[in-house]
């Protein structure tokens, strides 16, 4: 075997040469270097490696089929193997550092998983892309999650996370699934995207036709779901929703599908829905029929519904400002409405502003309304202090102080107070000077308003003097064009001596 005859060095020329001249005269061949090219990143250079055999020493399969003879996608499609390397995989997943610390193993096998998704998430801890093929499959996208949660990969998650508001698109197939696998793998911000989906879509996707995709939900996430106040839609359909997903659960557990069983799978998860803002028309021809409630539920319930004054319920306490006469009773069931988005809307009752009052200390008022459509009432808008107000302050203080209370109960003989608003209000001197400005007092929550139902406001002002409204609307309508909601027409019926010169000039509402 001839020995190959070694290459001159450059310096061993450069040596060789009698003279710089004579070493100058040397052919540029024998000088020639390679030209520099941009040196490698490491993660080009990982994936250089990626799905490829050379210096592979362990190789994932994902499949049903662990028969050696079957090592590719084309000879069996059940199985694929994915050759791998120790060192990118250990580096880049805790698990895997520990499991080939402690074990030499050189095939790790996973049913559970696709191929597709396997592709996916070899291809991220080698070159830290993602394929865009995630975002085509809900699938797919959940696989990776929990790929990324298995195997330790915060920043895989991280990325996934991030990208969900701008590639992912949700739709009544995918958003349950997605909360639900949010919710169990803690993605707080995936969790409030998907809910936020569910909650602004809630009527189209819990009355829509099959598939029924939150029928898969287990009781925590359905109590979670049904505990939000911003889910847009009514407590009927909620109530629909809760009686065919415990009628699945009864099916699934081979139990009669009947009242105290259905009750028995939802446990508590009953008194998230809000059945006092039912139609007592509703609940007792749809509700009581379905027996999910006992005797005593129902007497609370339809006790709520016509003396609401009566009870405070677990969710909400009243105030202790003011207690009222009758004895409150506890319950379980909540009357809170639920916050629905929405522009608001203004009925004015006054068209100018009429004289200060000059009184300083507790003023009493009373009014009247009705309207023909069922709303949302807000609160209340309020004229501030006036001229007269400021000549009764100190010099030397820059501020006012108004106090406001509003009860709120229906015009039908009751007594009985259902709402209450207040609201301490401090005006600098840049505030006060200018009546025109209103002062808005609102419920802690909206308040349901029946149509064509007369209601009775009484309201206290303490503190300086106030301006008051002039030509008032009394006993005439007053239409406002509600766009999107078309008319709503209010009659107002006040009780002063001077009925077109009074205070609280605005009804502040929105449509549920």
């Amino acid at each position: 075997m001839e020995a190959h005859e070694e290459a001159e060095s450059p310096r061993d020329i450069i040596s060789g040469a009698s003279s710089l001249k004579s070493f100058l005269k040397l052919e540029p061949e024998k000088l020639r270097k390679k030209p520099l090219s941009k040196p490698l990143t490491f993660k080009e250079k990982w994936s250089q490696l990626l799905f490829n055999e050379e210096f592979a020493d362990v190789h994932i399969r994902v499949g049903t089929d662990s028969n050696p003879k079957f090592n590719d996608e084309n000879s069996n499609p059940r199985l694929v193997s994915f050759p791998c390397h120790k060192l990118v995989l250990a580096t880049n997943s805790p698990f895997f550092w520990n499991l080939f610390k402690n074990d030499d193993l050189t095939v790790i096998r996973f049913v559970e998983f696709s191929s597709e998704s396997i592709r996916i998430f070899l291809r991220f801890l080698y070159t830290e892309e993602l394929h865009e093929k995630i975002w085509s499959s809900h699938e797919i996208l959940l696989h990776i999650l929990e790929l990324a949660q298995k195997f330790q990969v915060p920043s895989l998650k991280w990325v996934c996370v991030q990208s969900f508001p701008k590639l992912l698109k949700l739709t009544s197939d995918n958003v349950f699934m997605i909360w639900v696998r949010a919710r169990e793998y803690e993605e707080l911000e995936l969790e409030e995207f998907a809910l936020k989906y569910i909650c602004e879509n809630a009527e189209k996707l819990l009355s829509g036709y099959p598939p029924r995709p939150f029928l898969d939900m287990d009781l925590q996430d359905l109590k979670c779901l049904l505990a939000k106040d911003e889910l847009q839609t009514e407590e009927l359909i909620l109530f629909s929703v809760v009686v065919e997903w415990a009628s699945n659960k009864c099916i699934s557990r081979h139990w009669p599908v009947t009242g105290e069983m259905m009750r028995r799978v939802l446990k508590d998860a009953i008194y998230l829905i809000r059945f006092p803002l039912m139609t007592t028309h509703v609940f007792t021809n749809i509700v009581i029929p379905k027996g999910l409630l006992t005797a005593d539920d129902v007497s609370k319930i339809l006790r709520l519904m016509y003396l609401p004054s009566q009870f405070e319920s677990d969710a909400e306490c009243r105030d202790e400002k003011y207690p009222h006469e009758t004895r409150i009773v506890k319950t379980q069931f909540n009357s809170k409405p639920r916050i629905k988005p929405g522009p608001l809307f203004t009925v004015s009752r006054f068209g100018s502003i009429g004289h200060e009052e000059r009184e300083f200390g507790d003023r009493y008022y009373s009014l009247r309304f009705s309207c023909n459509k069922s709303i949302a009432l807000v609160g209340f808008g309020f004229y501030g202090p006036g001229q007269f107000a400021l000549k009764t302050v100190p010099v030397s203080s820059d501020k006012i102080q108004l106090d406001f209370q509003v009860n709120l109960r229906k015009f039908d003989g009751s007594l009985f107070t259902f709402a209450i608003a207040h609201k301490n209000i401090v005006l600098t001197k840049d505030l006060y000077r200018d009546c025109h400005k209103k002062l808005l007092v609102n419920f802690e929550y909206p308040v349901t308003i029946q149509p064509n139902i007369w209601y009775h406001v009484q309201y206290r002002i303490i503190g300086p003097s106030t301006s008051t409204g002039h030509e008032a609307t009394r006993k005439t309508k007053t239409i406002v064009n509600c766009k999107g909601h078309g008319e709503v027409c209010f009659q107002f019926q006040g009780f002063s001596d001077q009925p077109d010169e009074n205070q609280l000039p605005d009804l502040i509402f929105k449509f549920f």
